[in-house]
């Protein structure tokens, strides 16, 4: 049977989809430079990414759901297996390049925290560097369980322990730039270590768990500069303290990874989490 001829036989899955004002600016924010996000940082997960779908055994036929999926990157590698594709993001503009790059799948401006989907329809949900950023990340996985079939199978991608992952180092010069962090305030990739605990608490049982190397790797510092601005928290620092003071803060992050020949490197370590129904 053909995708098309699939879908038709499946009848309509949406339901009238619903956006909060957070999701929205999000959206906003993300869209502002989504060409440079596709083409120079998106794939910068691929080993996790691929690990994971690897890891949740796709099958022909097998209804797949990605939650926050960008630019359509890691659907376009869960094509190969010849499954059914929706996906979701907040971004208008990532999600117009997702139906450029993927025109055989489904793809929608939506709200993680309000799924138009019916429930248990899904046989396979991703989430790929999502979930922790929900404004209820347990809130957002229930959503992710709600729409998911007793059987299914849950693959995600977050960031691995902070001292394996260089990339970080622009959240940290981006947070001093705005201010200093209060005595005790989380590390800023406190929500990808919690991931398991909010996955449990949203009913979801973690079969396994492992870290896999994502390097980081860029031509020149301007090619890093474009790559790192197009995500949306740093879009939204440079909208308050405006492209200069940003640059000269990624620049100073990136001094201690740029070689003699101008070439970044960060090395860094991503966590693959593989998941059934409680």
């Amino acid at each position: 049977m053909s995708y098309e001829s699939r879908r038709m036989k499946e009848g309509p899955r949406l339901v009238e989809p619903s956006m909060s004002e957070g999701a929205r600016r999000q959206g906003e924010l993300w869209s502002q430079a989504a060409s440079d996000w596709a083409n120079l940082q998106e794939s910068t997960v691929l080993p996790a990414i691929r690990r994971a779908l690897d890891l949740v055994q796709l099958r022909r036929g097998d209804r797949v759901l990605d939650v926050g999926c960008g630019a359509g990157g890691a659907m376009l590698e869960a094509s190969r297996a010849g499954v059914v594709i929706d996906g979701i993001d907040a971004a208008p503009a990532l999600v117009a390049i997702a139906k450029q790059r993927l025109p055989s799948a489904s793809f929608h401006v939506a709200d993680m925290m309000a799924l138009p989907y019916k429930d248990e329809i899904f046989d396979v949900v991703t989430g790929f560097i999502a979930f922790p950023y929900a404004v209820d990340p347990v809130g957002a996985l229930r959503q992710a369980r709600r729409v998911a079939k007793s059987t299914a199978r849950f693959a995600l991608v977050a960031w691995g322990r902070e001292e394996e992952c260089q990339g970080a180092v622009h959240f940290r010069a981006l947070r001093a730039l705005l201010a200093p962090a209060p005595p005790g305030s989380p590390a800023p990739l406190a929500a990808d270590q919690r991931l398991p605990h909010f996955m449990q608490a949203a009913g979801l049982k973690v079969s396994h768990d492992e870290s896999v190397s994502c390097p980081w790797y860029y031509p020149e510092v301007a090619v890093a500069l474009r790559a790192l601005r197009s995500a949306g928290p740093v879009r939204r620092v440079i909208e308050i303290l405006g492209d200069d003071a940003v640059d000269a803060a990624l620049r100073d992050s990136l001094a201690p990874f740029t070689n003699d020949d101008g070439e970044v490197r960060l090395e860094n370590r991503f966590r693959v989490l593989i998941a059934t129904k409680e």
